[in-house]
């Protein structure tokens, strides 16, 4: 029971956090990309998130709008300042933090069952975002530690029937 409460509370945190980190306005929210518009995407593209808002406007025929960011459904912004490269790289950063984040905080929970401390969390971290680790590999270690085999014999010895996948 105290597992749990400890574990809302942690929720309700990052709740808070994420909220206060996201800063959502409507205004950045109403604009939507189009397919006829994605060949001005071109990785290679030097112009700037601003700078295809304010054409993409213009062709529809409407007043350009200089917005301070775009906030895309993920959560992710673009900054109407840096370049499409820049963007793309930013992004590709954040995809591999948060495959990393969901990776550590899956194997303490399917392999240990429990939350990590603040220690373990980073020694993971560190080396899923270095690229020393992979995925797979992090589970080979958390499904082969002690601490996993010792939780695998503490429930059969309770006589829960373990059943293979």
């Amino acid at each position: 029971m105290q597992q749990l409460a400890w574990t809302s509370y942690l929720c309700f945190l990052a709740t808070v956090f994420a909220i206060s980190l996201v800063d959502i306005n409507t205004d950045a929210a109403n604009w939507v990309p189009t397919v006829g518009e994605s060949y001005k995407l071109s990785p290679s593209s030097n112009i700037t998130w601003g700078q295809f808002l304010s054409e993409a406007s213009e062709d529809q025929g409407h007043l350009p709008r200089r917005k301070r960011n775009v906030l895309l459904s993920s959560g992710v912004r673009l900054c109407t300042r840096e370049t499409i490269q820049q963007a793309i790289t930013n992004h590709l950063k954040y995809y591999q933090l948060r495959v990393c984040q969901e990776t550590v905080w899956e194997a303490f929970k399917i392999f240990w069952d429990r939350l990590p401390k603040q220690e373990e969390y980073r020694h993971w971290m560190s080396q899923c975002q270095a690229g020393t680790i992979s995925a797979r590999e992090v589970g080979t270690a958390f499904s082969q530690s002690e601490e996993h085999l010792a939780l695998i014999h503490k429930v059969s010895r309770k006589g829960l029937v373990l059943l293979d996948a």
